[in-house]
């Protein structure tokens, strides 16, 4: 059996897939398909692109309908649908950003020990993080609850260089009082130990720090009067509340959140994103989605990126479908200016996955 480790040449994978029954059209288009394979490698642009329409029932040989043209063809009807949802989901994260930093800031208003310095102590961590579960800290960290909330907080400012350039701007010519207040070691952390002596935070700065992963824990940790105010604002981001009159639960959002994570980081690392599927496994989720786009959501039912997208745009209040829109218009475009031959099985894949009848 041949190595899976073996490197193979540029030239060499050319052969390989010819071998495997990928025809190209004329030179201009092998030339092209190199460039591809330069550019993106084998493994994302052959592998990462695997449908099984591509091939023939030992699902190894390319179908005899199937040209090079084909898989670029998919590569970058995904790689732009990918750019377009990125483009507009990035609000939603930078909305729960902000959201939730404001609530932060608010809570700890009465704890303020000077101008935008929270107080992180005991007290201030166990009313606000009322919902706070030790299972869910690190398990090596073994400090009270308090400490374990700080260590979270503050878990990435150490690696994240904005960070330390605000905290030391804002150190150097913003408020004298955050050059008192605020110990240089918040900006260089390298032990949990450092922060069991650090209480004061410049919260709005710290803020710039947490990953999406992060929002979501953060939010599962505050107090049920904090998640509902959160809650509330988040879907009114896209006036939800108001027109469909409901109420979403704490667990509803949270699973949102979660399933939102995976996308995120499928559309910020660069996967596939064109057969990405989203599956509806509780009530509560069935209903939340059903309230936001306005139809009938099912429960144990996997949905397709459109129904991604619908969700977005409902909840950043995206009227006209424009994301789909726009993805559509970019295909329909992509489409007409090809000078080559794309087959019905690559449109018939676009169709299934993008809802979207190619002609």
């Amino acid at each position: 059996m041949e190595s899976i480790n073996k490197f193979l040449s540029i030239e060499d994978q050319i052969k390989n897939l010819e071998n495997k029954g990928l025809k190209f059209i004329d030179e201009e288009s092998k030339n092209m398909f190199i460039l591809y394979l330069e550019d993106y490698n084998y493994e994302i642009l052959i592998n990462g692109y695997w449908f099984e329409d591509l091939y023939q029932e030992d699902k190894k040989t390319f179908s005899e309908m199937i040209y090079s043209d084909d898989i670029r063809y998919l590569f970058d009807i995904d790689r732009t649908i990918s750019s377009i949802i990125w483009k507009y989901f990035k609000g939603i994260e930078l909305h729960l950003n902000a959201l939730i930093t404001h609530i932060l800031c608010k809570a700890f208003e009465k704890y303020l020990d000077g101008p935008y310095v929270v107080l992180l102590n005991e007290k201030s961590v166990k009313q606000i993080f009322g919902n706070y579960t030790p299972k869910e800290i690190v398990r090596k960290y073994k400090n009270e609850d308090s400490n374990n909330i700080k260590k979270y907080l503050l878990k990435y400012a150490s690696r994240n260089k904005w960070f330390e350039y605000v905290t030391r701007y804002n150190r150097e010519f913003e408020n004298k009082e955050i050059i008192r207040k605020v110990d240089d070691s918040v900006s260089n952390l390298k032990e949990w130990s450092t922060i069991k002596k650090y209480s004061l935070v410049h919260l709005q700065t710290l803020s710039s720090s947490w990953t999406f992963s992060e929002l979501i824990w953060i939010y599962k940790s505050l107090s049920d009067d904090l998640q509902d105010s959160l809650r509330e604002k988040f879907f009114d981001y896209g006036n939800i509340y108001k027109d469909n009159n409901f109420e979403i639960e704490s667990v509803a959002l949270i699973e949102l959140l979660e399933k939102f994570s995976l996308f995120r980081n499928a559309l910020a690392h660069n996967s596939k994103i064109i057969d990405w599927k989203i599956k509806i496994e509780t009530e509560e989720l069935a209903k939340t989605f059903s309230s936001i786009i306005g139809e009938e959501v099912h429960i144990n039912k996997s949905y397709n990126i459109s129904f991604i997208v619908k969700i977005i745009q409902g909840i950043r209040r995206i009227e006209n479908d424009k994301i789909l829109k726009e993805i559509k218009e970019y295909i329909f475009e992509k489409n007409k200016n090809s000078n080559k031959k794309i087959s019905k099985v690559t449109k018939d894949i676009i169709k299934k996955n993008v809802n979207i009848e190619m002609k």
